[in-house]
């Protein structure tokens, strides 16, 4: 019982993370486009936390958000196989929304610590 308590918990702190990381995206002039898009299931799905567009600058971002303990545990959560889910599914949004194919993309990650402090990694990876 305790466990499924606490993951409620962790669940609502990560549904909030991402609502908090969307109003800074917005404050930075980006659109939300979409939020948790996921393709698949099993081993091969990748869930996308958030996709935001800046038009004018012709700019698309696939976000990655965590939150944790502590910015530096936030970072670290993010491992190469989620990093190219995440790779994956962009290559088949792109392939879905050709009105971006003259978008530079980006991977950036927007990391929580316990008290919500954050951390904006502009390209946090690339593959």
């Amino acid at each position: 019982m305790q466990q499924q308590i606490q993951k409620r918990t962790n669940y609502s702190l990560g549904i909030n993370a991402e609502e908090k990381a969307k109003e800074i995206l917005q404050t930075l002039g980006f659109s939300i486009l979409s939020s948790r898009y996921q393709l698949g299931h099993g081993l091969e799905a990748g869930e996308i936390d958030i996709i935001a567009t800046n038009p004018e600058k012709k700019l698309l971002l696939f976000i990655e958000v965590k939150k944790r303990k502590t910015l530096s545990l936030a970072a670290e959560s993010i491992k190469q196989t989620q990093m190219r889910r995440i790779y994956y599914s962009a290559e088949i949004y792109l392939s879905k929304h050709k009105e971006f194919e003259n978008f530079d993309c980006r991977f950036d990650a927007i990391l929580f610590d316990d008290d919500f402090n954050y951390e904006h990694i502009e390209n946090a990876w690339g593959l």
